[in-house]
């Protein structure tokens, strides 16, 4: 009797009394109580979800037939990564800085013609006035030196 309630749940544990104990008739007289009249047994054998497909078939939720809904979540999935692939890949190396890198070149290039134009030195040695420099020095008398 615990077999017959246990084949009433889901579709896997049928299958599965099925197989291990209805196929076998030698094993469900040991098993099963001798007082169930055997229409009992007929009517779990005639079970139309004990009935063997093939194939276990779980869908991917994009159709009803098992080939189409197959090749539609295949091709959903393939089209996804290589189109998020390859496009951040070509925004990454196309698009063009975002740090002003060509703005910096171009004023460098026009300070430069500039500086040789009017006849300064490309770098002037005086960038920062000397009166500067020597009010951020600290004093002799504030540097302890070590004589080593």
């Amino acid at each position: 009797m615990r077999i017959l309630n246990l084949c009433k749940f889901g579709r896997i544990l049928p299958k599965r009394c099925y197989n291990n104990t209805l196929q076998n008739p030698g094993r469900i007289k040991t098993l099963l109580d001798k007082n169930i009249p055997p229409e009992l047994y007929k009517s779990v054998v005639d079970n139309p979800l004990l009935e063997n497909s093939g194939k276990n078939w779980i869908s991917y939720g994009f159709g009803e037939d098992e080939d189409s809904d197959r090749r539609s979540y295949h091709l959903a999935l393939f089209l996804n990564i290589t189109l998020i692939t390859v496009l951040m890949a070509y925004l990454t190396v196309y698009l063009p800085m975002q740090d002003d890198h060509e703005w910096i070149q171009r004023e460098a290039h026009l300070r430069l013609e500039y500086r040789m134009k009017n006849g300064l030195p490309i770098i002037d040695p005086n960038y920062i006035s000397v009166e500067k420099i020597l009010a951020t020095l600290p004093n002799d008398e504030d540097i302890d030196t070590i004589i080593i």
